[in-house]
């Protein structure tokens, strides 16, 4: 078990003081700890039905999800929510989701006795709700720069929006300590990998992106802002 807002304190920031002391001491939840390596979600440990969610308090777990031939990587982290049985019901178009921890991650299984134990801030499960929104923005941000016709102006802003939620800002520029491969980036673009190991070349001789070393990124300069959003060409 975990206390919670020991953890994520900002899920009670609307919480006044008596009332955020009460919630700390009744907001345990479930831990799971993953290991790097492929996770086989099993439903046995939550109910879909009266849980709310599984947060991420550390860690980081990739999600592929596939649809026909093409292939897309959603990348989260500490302080999303997930609800992974929603990724096996079935679609028309979409097939199963895989999923992939890249770092050791411990997960709160916020599930039925919690989402009872707090009923009574319903302040908590707003936050977890905002939580949800934040990663909906964060999937159509990702859509818009699939919308950029280079590899190179979509590879430059995907690692901006990663460094936006995961980065931190040295002397020497923005640091993204995540582990990508050139094939998860051209999944998360949506592009081929061929023209991604390119398009990263072409930005490292620009000295806009250095690969320090396998699972760290240094971005220089200022986010590209003034990329155009035009239609995508056939270079993707």
């Amino acid at each position: 078990m975990i206390a919670v807002l020991e953890v994520e304190p900002s899920l009670g920031s609307h919480l006044d003081p008596a009332s955020l002391a009460a919630a700390r001491r009744e907001a345990f939840a479930p831990l799971l700890e993953l290991g790097r390596g492929r996770w086989r979600w099993e439903q046995s440990s939550m109910q879909a039905g009266n849980s709310l969610g599984m947060l991420v308090l550390d860690g980081m777990l990739a999600r592929r999800q596939d649809v026909g031939q093409l292939s897309y990587v959603e990348l989260l982290g500490e302080g999303d929510l997930l609800r992974p049985w929603t990724a096996e019901e079935s679609t028309t178009l979409a097939g199963a989701a895989s999923w992939q921890v890249l770092t050791p991650t411990r997960i709160a299984m916020l599930d039925r006795d919690f989402a009872l134990r707090t009923r009574h801030w319903p302040e908590i499960a707003a936050a977890l709700l905002e939580r949800s929104s934040l990663r909906s923005r964060a999937l159509v941000i990702t859509l818009a720069i699939h919308g950029a016709v280079r590899v190179r102006d979509r590879l430059l802003l995907i690692l901006w929006h990663l460094a936006d939620r995961w980065g931190h800002v040295t002397p020497r520029g923005t640091v993204l300590p995540i582990a990508l491969t050139h094939e998860s980036l051209a999944q998360l673009i949506g592009a081929r990998r061929s023209p991604v190991t390119v398009a990263l070349g072409e930005l490292r001789r620009e000295g806009l992106v250095r690969r320090e070393r396998r699972d760290m990124w240094l971005l220089s300069g200022e986010p590209p802002l003034e990329i155009a959003q035009t239609r995508r060409g056939a270079d993707g």
